[in-house]
């Protein structure tokens, strides 16, 4: 068949063309890739039964407390725009199923604009048995932009109970050593896996504009392949995130960021070992801010001892200022309010206003007032030591 050809093609024809089925007007893809298929293609070897071990380790992301990875569905859309809008509607749309020794991906692709019931009701049904959604900035754009189309075709959303957005992961984690945050960049850097040949996002629009005219399908065969590279790469992402989390001791040069999203997810007993190694050396203002956060932990469960040997150690050796002030601050609070030591409270105060000057007018503000307290608690003691005399 000509490329160029500009005769109208029946869903037949599209399905022979780019490898589908038919599915009421839509096509329908399916396959099913290994983790070491989907994950390590073209790596060494020993990187692909690396892949094997940690596909084997599987278990649901810290920051859910109530699925495992059998409930989790991955989704990628392709979009006639690259923004949000009523106007905006997905026209091919991809989902990845962790099983049990690989991921199934399955793809709904719309020849035209009528056909998009199909591919809202397939996704409804697919969320009926995987109420987990996970996606990469899918919190903000592919989901937002579903709901709407739900709704333009009377349709009524089954709304996932929970939705991963690995892009906020991600952000937590490589936010000051990766940049810019792309999928494909993540892949490239993280998975060790660059793309090659693929087609760049802000042309994938127009290359279903020029078939929706031309009724060439060739071209669409690039943004199929980007689809599925997107859906492995996210489903890729989760999984390493998630054995990160189950082993924070593999995720070398991650100790700090990882420990505090630890922290933050409630994975408290995982995240503490991380963090106090890594308080033993404190280089970057990221090791700083871990301490910190691991001392407010302790802080929590009044394990004083703890919490005050990481107060100490952030007052006398961080370069840091902020957090060497706001672990002053603590030490402050804790000899005023527990041990109503005053003239401790006090000197921690003072140093906090000897050690640098304090730009943060909210810090500021604070140790005048517990300056201001102290030294009056301190007159009250002294005048009534006198009249004990």
């Amino acid at each position: 068949m000509n490329p160029t050809t500009a005769r109208k093609l029946t869903s037949a024809d599209l399905a022979g063309i780019l490898e589908g089925e038919v599915l009421d007007g839509a096509l329908f893809f399916e396959r099913f890739l290994s983790f070491e298929q989907a994950f390590f293609p073209q790596n060494p070897p020993d990187e692909i039964d690396a892949g094997k071990n940690i596909a084997g380790e599987l278990f649901y992301l810290c920051e859910s407390k109530n699925f495992r990875w059998r409930d989790l569905l991955v989704i990628d859309t392709e979009t006639t725009g690259l923004s949000g809008g009523s106007g905006n509607f997905a026209f091919l749309l991809g989902v990845a199923e962790v099983q049990a020794d690989g991921l199934k991906f399955t793809q709904i692709f719309l020849p035209d604009f009528v056909c998009e019931p199909v591919l809202l009701s397939y996704l409804s049904e697919k969320l009926k048995s995987r109420n987990l959604l996970g996606s990469y900035n899918g919190r903000a754009f592919d989901w937002p932009l579903l709901e709407t189309r739900f709704l333009l075709n009377k349709q009524r959303p089954i709304v996932p109970e929970e939705h991963l957005d690995f892009l906020f992961i991600a952000r937590r984690l490589f936010k000051n050593s990766i940049s810019p945050l792309s999928l494909s960049n993540l892949e490239a850097e993280l998975l060790k896996r660059p793309r090659v040949g693929d087609i760049p996002g802000e042309l994938i629009p127009q290359t279903y504009f020029d078939f929706l005219i031309t009724g060439n399908p060739y071209p669409l065969k690039k943004v199929l392949a980007h689809n599925l590279k997107d859906l492995a790469a996210t489903a890729a992402l989760g999984l390493f995130f998630s054995h990160w989390a189950e082993k924070p001791e593999k995720a070398a040069g991650l100790e700090s960021p990882l420990g505090r999203f630890l922290l933050k997810a409630g994975s408290v007993e995982k995240a503490r070992p991380v963090l106090e190694r890594k308080s033993k050396e404190i280089r970057t203002e990221e090791d700083a801010r871990a301490a910190f956060e691991l001392s407010l932990s302790y802080k929590k469960e009044q394990n004083w001892e703890a919490a005050c040997r990481l107060w100490q150690k952030l007052a006398e050796e961080s370069t840091f200022p902020v957090q060497r002030l706001l672990c002053l601050r603590e030490l402050a609070m804790f000899y005023e309010h527990r041990k109503k030591e005053y003239p401790t409270a006090f000197a921690c105060a003072q140093q906090a206003a000897k050690s640098s000057p304090i730009s943060n007018s909210w810090l500021q503000a604070d140790f005048a007032r517990r300056r201001e307290r102290l030294e009056g608690k301190l007159s009250r003691d002294s005048l009534h030591f006198g009249r004990d005399k």
